[in-house]
């Protein structure tokens, strides 16, 4: 049935309410808060090998140390699959954060999770 492997650990801080996300383009992990603070920064894992096998691994890229959307923790993020040719969507929603909190949903398109 399953199996338990454990895969090096990631290159960014050490986090707690941060926000993951399953994408065509890869595993989106996105903000939390560290020891310094609250992040918003960006990391993509993408996968190599026959999934979910014991030669299944992967590797990590940042994509942004601070993206367009305030530093926050406890947020959530929700997908939306390509419609042709356009990015994958991504919707930042929600959260803590030391800036005064935007009245608006953050819409990312995947090619660019950084800017709008």
């Amino acid at each position: 049935h399953g199996q338990w492997k454990q895969l090096p650990s990631g290159p960014w801080a050490p986090r707690s309410e941060h926000a993951a996300l399953w994408t065509a383009a890869g595993v989106l992990l996105m903000g939390g808060r560290t020891a310094s603070g609250f992040e918003n920064d960006v990391w993509r894992w993408t996968a190599s090998g026959e999934f979910c096998s014991l030669e299944w691994q992967g590797s990590w890229e940042l994509l942004t140390p601070a993206a367009e959307w305030p530093p926050r923790h406890g947020h959530s993020v929700i997908g939306f699959p390509r419609d042709g040719s356009a990015p994958e969507t991504v919707l930042v929603l929600g959260g803590f954060g030391g800036d005064p909190e935007p009245r608006r949903v953050q819409r990312e398109p995947l090619e660019y999770p950084v800017a709008s």
